[in-house]
């Protein structure tokens, strides 16, 4: 019997809206610089600081992936001011994270990439800039 929660599991197999979002207001990006694992979060927030959609991206274990997904679903048709005030262990309790016996360090990522966006500026977010740890396309020759 495994010991990963169903909800990780299927977030993981089956994430909801990942991919790059051209329309974000608000977005941010943590990269696990040991493991070079990473979770980009883009928002789009209304003019009345409610999140209308949300996306994600990751590159990592399933503790950095699936909690990505879980948290991109959650946020949508919530407020800033909701999401701002949520804490780590009500994080713990969405994302199931503590039933999972890995101790990972990409655990807080999706975590710390969401507080991250909600703070970002109402700028749009370039998917030209996200992160992937190794070389550009340009850098290869």
């Amino acid at each position: 019997m495994s010991d990963i929660p169903e909800l990780l599991l299927s977030h993981f197999e089956d994430p909801y809206h990942r991919g790059c979002f051209e329309r974000a207001t608000h977005a941010a990006q943590v990269l696990d610089a040991d493991s070079q694992h990473f979770v980009v979060i883009q928002l789009r927030v209304n003019d009345s600081g409610i999140v209308e959609e949300a996306w994600f991206d990751a590159r990592g274990c399933l503790a950095c992936e699936a909690p990505a997904s879980i948290l991109t679903q959650f946020c949508e048709s919530k407020s800033i001011v909701e999401l701002i005030g949520l804490t780590d262990a009500q994080f713990a309790e969405l994302t199931q994270l503590e039933r999972l016996s890995s101790k990972s360090n990409c655990r807080q990522l999706a975590w710390h990439a969401l507080q991250k966006a909600l703070q970002s500026t109402d700028e749009e977010f370039d998917c030209d800039r996200l992160t992937f740890g190794g070389p550009s396309l340009g850098e290869e020759t």
